[in-house]
């Protein structure tokens, strides 16, 4: 039936065109489109129509809002407008903020104003200004990468001034103590202008009116920062707001800071509620210079001996007054023999012997290297910290990984030339480990990223593509990291802070006395072989000589006839942390003390390494001493109960 149909359609359609023509075509295709046009008219209007009406709103007369008494007589109060009282888009911080503000406004505006005019326009426009200025600040501060100044730059700036007044000191240490003062000044600026270059701000620093026209200019670059345009167009309103801060923010406060007084008063607040322990109180006796000091010292010590000596009149506590007695003449002792020495003009350090080596004037400190400090536990444990500090922990743990990579990619690609597969399956796992350890620091998206030149990233980046694998893949960038480390502001600087001198007191480096066997015990070297780059100080790394802490040595009983006996009493593996996963073992040793006394017992842990480092010492001390063989170190990272027991037996052996 449909080709029927199709027939007769096709018919009717040739005999159309051959009766109308292309006239006829024409005539039906207009009239279709006109239809459709009306039609999609028709609808467009209707939507429009449709969407106005649902948009207007119902206009009904509102109720009476109050009596209209009391909006008679309220028509012509000022209503203040409310506006958007957030700053930085924290509710806690904006709380704060806004309390401030209206405390500052209520003690140092409102007080005057008052006087002045009752309109609180003027108080609601001060308080935008100051509410826009915040906001601006809290946008411009996001913008400002605040890490690299405060661990960096600002550090550096810092140390850069204590080495200057440092070297300013001991230039002005040659003249009188009345020159003194000009003089040091004087060597200041001169040092600062030979580091600096052109820079010098000796006029800033001592001419107030050099110091006020630093202080405005430096406040004009604030305002054009962080006043709104409006507000800083306007002259007046710029130099009333400009006059104001410096005269009444920034001169007040440096001169508040530069107040010896103050300072004083503020330490001594700082450390009301610290206690000074009597070892430091005889060290700062002996080491000072200053007589008036040491002359209030007596006068105080004057008065408490005399209140001890009005009780001092028998009884049960009589023995607890004389030992007090006896403990403060002694010190008013010192401080006259001190007083007297100085006047004098004799050297104090040969009356101190006491007194730590690096604390007397002209003592030549003991340098280690940054090779010895990376192979040095104790002092490896303190660079972290510092480094930490510093802002470039990252370049130290970077340094260290490589170590540790270096010397497991080494056996790795033995073993696998050993069987003749340098490019086999068994290394795909220190290839993993380059992966990661380029993942960690050295990509773009590195979470400890280290700064390091382009050219030198992409030879790098060349040598890890490549498909034979070397142990020397990040060999250029730990050596440009080296550098980095040794320069002024890690490695220089370490050896300049009060936490390497702790080191150098750990280690005996400070006395004047050869280092003995018992005391180089503490001279515990890491072993990156075995270790496999230790990268974190950790509560296992314990390294202290065992008479420094918990040690029963006494200096009364030396002479005492005793025994000691050594035993390894337990082993275990620590692991440094999850991230990194490293995990080194540590041997428990029991030491035990026999004397007439008794018996006295303490643990000291100790790793492979330190063992090593004993040996090594024993053989330059005596080398014709030929005790027990040290078990030979183990290249692979074997830490299995059967291994370690095997290892603490020998070890154990070692030391008896």
């Amino acid at each position: 039936m449909w080709p029927g149909h199709t027939r007769w359609i096709v018919l009717a359609c040739l005999l159309f065109l051959a009766t109308f023509g292309a006239y006829g075509v024409s005539l039906v295709l207009y009239i279709v489109l006109g239809i459709g046009g009306i039609v999609g008219v028709a609808v467009y209007y209707g939507s429009v129509e449709s969407s106005s009406q649902l948009e207007t709103e119902i206009d009904m007369p509102l109720s009476s809002p109050g009596i209209k008494a009391v909006q008679k007589l309220m028509g012509g109060s000022v209503k203040i407008k409310r506006f958007d009282k957030r700053i930085t888009g924290s509710s806690v911080i904006d709380e704060v903020l806004q309390s401030v503000l209206e405390y500052t406004a209520r003690d140092y505006i409102k007080n005057w104003y008052r006087e002045v005019s009752d309109d609180d326009y003027f108080l609601m426009q001060i308080q935008q200004c100051v509410q826009k200025v915040f906001i601006t600040f809290s946008q411009r501060s996001k913008d400002v990468d605040w890490m690299p100044y405060f661990t960096q730059r600002m550090v550096d700036d810092f140390a850069s001034h204590i080495r200057l007044y440092t070297r300013a000191l001991e230039k002005s240490k040659v003249a009188n103590k009345d020159e003194r003062a000009p003089l040091l000044e004087q060597n200041f600026f001169d040092l600062e202008i030979e580091m600096e270059g052109d820079i010098c701000r000796d006029l800033v620093s001592l001419s107030p009116q050099d110091e006020r026209q630093y202080l405005q200019d430096l406040t004009d670059v604030l305002l054009f920062l962080f006043l709104p345009i409006e507000d800083y167009n306007n002259k007046p309103f710029r130099y009333i707001i400009r006059e104001v801060v410096v005269n009444g923010i920034f001169i007040p406060t440096i001169d508040l800071l530069s107040d010896t007084d103050y300072i004083n008063s503020y330490i001594a607040y700082m450390c009301r509620e610290g206690s000074f322990t009597n070892e430091m109180f005889m060290s700062v006796i002996k080491t000072t210079d200053s007589i008036p000091e040491l002359d209030s010292v007596i006068e105080i010590l004057d008065c408490d001996i005399a209140k001890w000596r009005s009780k001092d009149t028998g009884g049960s506590d009589d023995v607890q007054i004389k030992q007090n007695l006896n403990s403060l003449l002694f010190v008013k002792n010192l401080c006259e023999e001190k007083i007297k020495r100085l006047r004098q003009g004799i050297d104090d350090t040969e009356f101190a012997p006491d007194v730590p080596e690096h604390m007397r004037s002209g003592a030549t400190q003991f340098v280690l290297s940054l090779d010895d400090i990376i192979n040095n536990n104790k002092a490896l444990e303190a660079f972290i910290e510092f480094m930490g500090l510093a802002g470039g922990q990252q370049l130290l743990f970077f340094y260290l990984n490589i170590e540790g990579f270096r010397a497991a990619a080494e056996q790795q690609l033995k073993e696998a030339g050993n069987h003749g597969n340098g490019d086999g399956y068994d290394l795909e796992p220190l290839r993993n480990q380059v992966n990661i350890i380029y993942n960690q620091y050295l990509s773009e998206k590195a979470s400890s990223r280290v700064r390091i030149e382009p050219d030198i990233l992409k030879r790098c980046a060349a040598k890890i593509k490549n498909k034979q694998m070397k142990a020397d893949i990040f060999d250029e960038v730990q050596a440009r990291v080296y550098q980095m480390l040794h320069g002024e502001q890690y490695y220089e600087a370490f050896i300049q802070s009060a936490a390497y001198v702790k080191v150098l007191d750990d280690l005996g480096f400070n006395s004047m006395d050869s280092i003995s066997i018992e005391d180089s015990l503490a001279m515990s070297s890491s072993d990156v072989n075995e270790d496999y780059g230790e990268n974190s100080s950790n509560p296992s790394s314990l390294c202290n000589n065992s008479h420094r802490s918990g040690s029963p040595y006494k200096g009364n009983n030396i002479l005492e006839v005793y025994s000691i006996s050594a035993m390894i009493s337990m082993t275990g593996i620590i692991r440094e942390s999850e991230k990194t996963g490293k995990s080194y073992a540590v041997f428990s040793i029991r030491v035990t003390r026999r004397s007439s006394e008794g018996e006295e017992i303490w643990d000291v842990y100790r790793r492979y390494s330190d063992f090593h480092d004993l040996q090594m010492i024993m053989s330059e001390k005596l080398p014709h001493f030929h005790g027990p063989s040290l078990p030979p170190k183990s290249l692979l990272r074997n830490n299995t109960d059967e291994f370690l027991e095997k290892r603490r037996k020998a070890l154990d052996t070692y030391l008896q």
